[in-house]
């Protein structure tokens, strides 16, 4: 049991034993106590349905979220959702027939671009034709950008849904998003919902494999349908409010920059690069093999972009005496780029610059790519592929 529903448990215990004092020894005034408990209730389900209707704590995007045998989990085909994190966004998403949040692949544009990431690629968080694929298209005339994006895919899900839908689609080029803050987590095996199929190095050669996951299994803790009381929205609410008057410590908790960032990279963190780009050769390889251009591009966390985030980081950890450098993770996976000739954009100087406008890139609760930070990616992606000649 967290802290909050630990307080909450103790809220209650203590209304109900008040209420059962007063009935008690307060005899001649039952009714006047039965009217207040009547109209306490009457209230709280006001307040539910104001919630629910015009400031919603709960998003129901997560419905639209269905396991999947090889991927782990996937978008419901032709949903609808409401995505909510209260103070920072509020916003309906829909999925098309193929069952990612896009249009359906259109027969009457020449060539079709393919993209393929997590959160960072299906921008829940923004309104549809604000996302960077859309932003895209609607530069390029003559380009069906397709977002494949999946929230909390990483390049093993990536590869697979790849190796699915490229003969399908026939993509002129593939753009593969990776999202430095935790992709290393979920290619080893970090499940977000449904366990997924995972990577690991195997025997003394150290070769990648890919572990297959075919067994459904139930969703995670606050996840569990079964526990009615997170689908009222006041719970939510009372629950955001305990947690900002008592906030949660967990010394086990780090951010993840915390060891990418370090330099140099911590040998147990190694394997983790390692997965990665061994996963990245072999997302190339089967480009190559369809004859598909692939691009990677490399998604800075909001730590590595905010200037001020970072220095409250630095702060933080400055009793470890370790030496840590934001471009880390990114210097490091692009001379792997260079060494392997991959095609690969690093977009943290891209955000370093265009910070200098004091313009927020970022939801700072919700830590996605707002609206201009969109406009942003759409424009050094579109600027990169015409520098290697892969536009018309």
């Amino acid at each position: 049991m967290n802290d909050s529903m630990t307080i909450k448990s103790v809220i209650g215990v203590f209304i109900i034993c008040t209420m059962v004092l007063f009935l008690v020894y307060y005899k001649k005034k039952r009714k006047e106590i039965m009217v207040l408990i009547i109209s306490s209730i009457i209230a709280l389900i006001i307040g539910e349905f104001t919630l629910r209707f015009f400031l919603p704590q709960i998003a129901s995007y997560g419905k639209m979220i269905i396991y999947d045998s090889a991927l782990g989990w996937k978008f419901v085909s032709n949903g609808k959702g409401q995505m909510v994190h209260p103070g920072a966004v509020a916003n309906i998403i829909e999925t098309n027939s193929l069952g990612f949040r896009d249009h359906a692949p259109s027969d009457n544009k020449k060539n079709k671009l393919m993209v393929l990431g997590d959160s960072f690629v299906s921008n829940i968080a923004i309104k549809e034709d604000e996302v960077f694929t859309e932003v895209m298209e609607a530069s390029l005339r003559y380009y069906d950008v397709l977002n494949f994006g999946v929230n909390g895919y990483g390049q093993v899900q990536e590869y697979l849904l790849l190796n699915k839908w490229i003969d399908m689609i026939n993509p002129d080029v593939i753009i593969v998003v990776i999202c430095l803050q935790n992709d290393l987590a979920d290619n080893v095996g970090d499940h977000w919902v449904y366990p997924k199929p995972y990577a690991s190095l195997q025997g003394k050669d150290s070769i990648l494999t890919i572990h297959a996951q075919s067994t459904q299994q139930g969703l995670k803790g606050d996840e569990n349908p079964k526990n009615l009381l997170r689908e009222f929205h006041i719970n939510r609410l009372i629950t955001r409010v305990i947690d900002k008057i008592f906030p949660q410590s967990d010394s086990s908790s780090v951010a993840p920059e915390f060891y990418s960032c370090q330099s140099p990279i911590p040998q147990s963190y190694r394997s983790r690069f390692r997965i990665m780009q061994e996963l990245l050769i072999k997302i190339a390889s089967l480009g190559k093999e369809k004859n598909v251009p692939v691009i990677f591009a490399l998604a800075p966390s909001i730590l590595q972009v905010d200037d001020e985030l970072w220095k409250l980081f630095l702060e933080k950890n400055s009793f470890t005496k370790k030496n840590y450098i934001r471009s880390s993770p990114n210097d490091w996976l692009m001379q792997f780029a260079k060494d392997n000739n991959l095609l690969m954009l690093d977009l943290l100087p891209v955000f370093l610059e265009e910070g200098k406008k004091n313009v927020k890139f970022y939801h700072p609760v919700e830590q996605h790519w707002t609206k201009e930070g969109n406009q942003v990616v759409a424009n050094a992606l579109m600027d990169f592929l015409e520098s290697k000649s892969l536009l018309e």
